[in-house]
């Protein structure tokens, strides 16, 4: 009705409206369409009508086709074929296969994101599912009111309704009598009691919506999307071979995905590079789900079994990192169904075996946490030998990464002594190498080199890149936590090298950033800037937010101390958005790179603030500053005593309550003010 009011002044004829809804025949087709445009001359079948028509001037608009698909095709082409210069806009759930016919597809609204801070929840009211539900819900409620306490639950609530328009108004009747976190249960589409608040089950309701839907597919159609809804989240035509073809082959079942996604019952996206993938709404999934057919559990089995063969496919050997993290993405909550899945059905290896590369996408994606979470489930299952040591030094690398540096130092040296009961020297040295590294965020500096150049005379023979790459690189990082950062250059050239040489950038290009930061605080400008510059090409390669921010952060350090304040911020602000929560990162790769920004704009008060927080903070865990680190922090309190001009002791005492959150927020509004001034000039 709105496009024939919005386009009815480009159509000198007239505008006609044929609601085909209770349409069953095509006689009900002709009955309609003729009382819609009043046409009145003798129309025995669809051909008469549609010469009648087609000598307007005007806009038909035929809405719901679908059920006379048929019908509607042949009034449609009979009127194309008779020439003139109706146009015809139709709506159907499957397109009508005429010769012309251009097909828009009409997506559900987008729903939000779901809220982690304030920035989101203004954004979240904008969302044009949140306010349909808001404009709907004030109409049978003149007293709704959205507020902050109540916008969670409605994100919540329109993500639930996957922005189904009809879902989200059917959701708004409930308002008066119910808050917004009770209205989804009031919904269910598989639940056949459900009603809306007067008690009746009306024709739009969501349940006979979804029903009429699914009545007009094929019966082997409607069994392939039936099976479909075993998929969480995205998926592709591989995965659908690969889980519920049902003896299907694959022109075929292409052939039928393409007729389940012309229903619009699953939706199709086409990602850059011409991929498409496939989602299923959630109320639809969910009506499906509940009225799953008996061979559920196998096809559970093959999908759960699908996913986690397919974790395995993403690294080179259980060591390396995950170069490309955009195909896990598209996975990941069908992998952590699959997990569960095997958990579940007690297939502890292959969960474990899933959860190797899983761990370092998760590292990747700053999801530490969640990793180590699966972890410690499937440790506690009964494992193989070998998969067991992977599995433990996987949950070390997580504990690591979480500043539980005594657990990980156990768990690493668990795991040794199951590779060499393997025979697995490979295993061993990697382990090796990540047990160095513990060491050196302890502070065990003269401990981490030597058990790092134990790692690397063990892997010297054998010429396996990566394992010489880390081993070199965890030598070089114990020496500069010792204060020898002349002794650990070299080593930092020979990691990164390696690195390169065996395709793993986004490790490469840490080393790198590693070596630009020291020698920025070691003084030597021009090496900390050929570090960046390099550190920055072999980042260009990887697809890594955990390696991107840990690249910004020193390249900000490097431009601060070197006094191009403009580019020291723009890449703190960026390195922000990557960093994870975590007090390691933000600390290293935020907090004191600004520090220096401070510095170099004499914002003495903030530097104070940092300088202190960040010794507090450190001190609170295991963690252990490098020696040049805790010369250049001396230095800095140093430059704040003498630019507030108060003694030290009242500098700490005022700062003493500085957390991380705190100096978080403090420092990100100095750099926007930094920003705006800079940007003024």
């Amino acid at each position: 009705m709105e496009v024939g009011l919005s386009w009815g002044e480009d159509h000198i004829g007239g505008v006609w409206f044929a609601s085909l809804a209770e349409a069953r025949s095509s006689e009900d087709v002709l009955a309609l369409i003729a009382a819609a445009g009043r046409i009145q001359a003798n129309t025995a079948n669809l051909e008469d009508l549609a010469r009648a028509f087609a000598a307007q001037r005007g806009l038909l608009i035929l809405d719901n086709c679908e059920q006379v698909l048929g019908s509607c095709g042949s009034f449609v082409a009979a009127v194309l074929g008779a020439g003139g210069n109706l146009r015809i806009l139709a709506t159907s759930r499957s397109r009508l296969n005429v010769a012309g016919e251009e097909v828009w597809r009409l997506d559900p609204l987008p729903v939000p994101a779901p809220l982690s801070d304030d920035d989101d929840i203004s954004r979240a009211a904008l969302n044009g599912a949140v306010r349909l539900f808001v404009d709907r819900a004030r109409s049978v409620d003149r007293t709704f009111v959205l507020s902050p306490k109540s916008l969670p639950a409605l994100v919540e609530l329109s993500r639930r309704l996957a922005g189904i328009p009809l879902a989200i108004e059917l959701a708004a009747r409930w308002v008066p009598a119910l808050g917004i976190g009770e209205i989804a249960s009031m919904l269910d589409p598989a639940d056949p009691t459900a009603t809306d608040p007067e008690g009746t089950e009306a024709a739009g309701s969501l349940r006979v919506a979804i029903e009429w839907g699914l009545s007009l597919l094929p019966p082997d159609d409607l069994s392939l999307l039936r099976d479909m809804a075993i998929f969480s989240g995205s998926f592709g035509l591989s995965d659908i071979a690969a889980v519920c073809a049902g003896g299907r082959t694959r022109a075929p079942l292409a052939a039928a995905v393409a007729r389940v996604v012309d229903s619009s019952l699953l939706h199709a996206t086409r990602q850059d590079g011409g991929v498409v993938r496939y989602h299923m709404l959630v109320p639809i999934r969910e009506f499906l789900v509940v009225s799953r057919s008996e061979d559920w559990d196998n096809l559970e089995a093959a999908y759960a079994h699908h996913y986690l063969a397919k974790a395995l496919t993403w690294q080179g050997d259980r060591f390396q990192d995950v170069v490309d993290l955009a195909p896990i993405d598209d996975d990941i909550d069908n992998l952590r169904a699959a997990l569960d899945i095997g958990l579940v059905r007690g297939w502890a290896d292959d969960v474990a075996r899933a959860l190797v590369p899983l761990n370092n996408y998760f590292f990747q994606r700053y999801l530490t946490w969640e990793s180590k979470a699966w972890l410690e489930r499937v440790v506690e299952c009964d494992l193989s030998p070998s998969v067991e040591a992977s599995a433990l030094r996987a949950l070390a690398s997580s504990a690591e990464v979480l500043g539980d540096l005594s657990d990980a130092v156990d768990m690493f040296k668990r795991a040794i002594t199951l590779f060499e009961r393997a025979g697995d020297d490979i295993g061993k040295a990697r382990c090796l190498v990540s047990l160095a590294g513990a060491y050196a965020h302890r502070g065990d500096w003269e401990l981490g080199a030597t058990t790092a150049q134990d790692s690397y005379n063990l892997m010297e023979a054998s010429g396996n890149l990566a394992a010489l790459a880390g081993s070199s690189y965890y030598i070089a990082e114990n020496l500069t936590g010792s204060g020898d950062f002349a002794a650990a250059i070299p080593h930092f050239t020979r990691a990164a090298e390696c690195f390169e040489r065996c395709s793993e950038y986004g490790r490469g290009a840490y080393v790198m950033s590693r070596f630009a930061l020291f020698a920025a605080l070691d003084g030597d400008e021009p090496l900390a800037g050929a570090a960046v510059e390099r550190a920055t090409d072999l980042m260009v390669k990887s697809d890594s937010e955990y390696r991107e921010a840990k690249v910004l952060g020193s390249a900000a350090l490097v431009d601060a101390i070197w006094g191009d304040v403009r580019a020291a911020v723009s890449k703190l602000l960026r390195a922000n958005e990557r960093i994870e929560g975590v007090q390691r990162d933000r600390i290293f790769d935020f907090l004191l790179p600004a520090a220096a920004v401070f510095i170099r704009t004499g914002r003495w008060a903030t530097v104070a603030e940092l300088v202190v927080g960040v010794e507090q903070a450190v001190a609170t865990t295991e963690s252990a500053m490098p020696v040049l680190w805790t010369a250049t922090m001396r230095r800095w309190v140093s430059q704040a005593v003498a630019g507030l001009g108060e003694e030290e002791d009242t500098i700490r005492r005022r700062n003493s309550a500085a957390t991380i959150d705190t100096m978080t927020a403090t420092t990100l509004a100095a750099l926007h003010e930094i920003e705006a001034q800079v940007r003024d000039r």
